[in-house]
């Protein structure tokens, strides 16, 4: 990732973890009932997938790089690869099931009932599930 800090210090406010404004002197909570619920769930989700797509000013996410080798037109080597680069292949067995029951979604190999062929698995989708794993989320 490159540059963007105040962007990123925006959005991290956003979620509720404003930069250096913690009250406590331990910092921001770190057990489960301060962070999981339904609103800060999806607000992670949208930073993600705004992470992953570029969408942040001044802020770039070099997904391609990860990629160097894999082919795109295979979900499941894309998701093996950003578990590798993203969670270190620390994940769970429930969490990789998950994940992988996504790889024949439309929405990850944008593909339509017309197409014949493989799809081009949506990489940034896919790096946004991966971001929004339970593995990733306690870092």
């Amino acid at each position: 990732m490159l540059g963007g800090g105040f962007p990123l210090s925006r959005q991290a406010a956003s979620l509720g973890e404003p930069l250096y404004e913690a009250q406590p002197p331990t910092g921001h909570p770190d057990v489960a009932e301060a962070w999981v619920n339904t609103g800060a769930l999806l607000g992670r989700m949208n930073f993600a997938l705004g992470l992953a797509h570029n969408r942040f000013p001044a802020t770039r996410v070099e997904l391609g790089k990860a990629l160097v080798g894999v082919d795109r037109r295979r979900p499941e080597e894309v998701l093996n690869r950003l578990l590798a680069v993203i969670l270190q292949r620390q994940v769970s067995p429930e969490t990789r099931a998950v994940l992988a029951a996504q790889l024949d979604s439309p929405e990850i190999t944008r593909s339509t009932a017309d197409d014949r062929g493989p799809g081009h698995t949506d990489v940034e989708r896919l790096a946004a599930l991966v971001l929004g794993s339970p593995e990733f989320q306690r870092r």
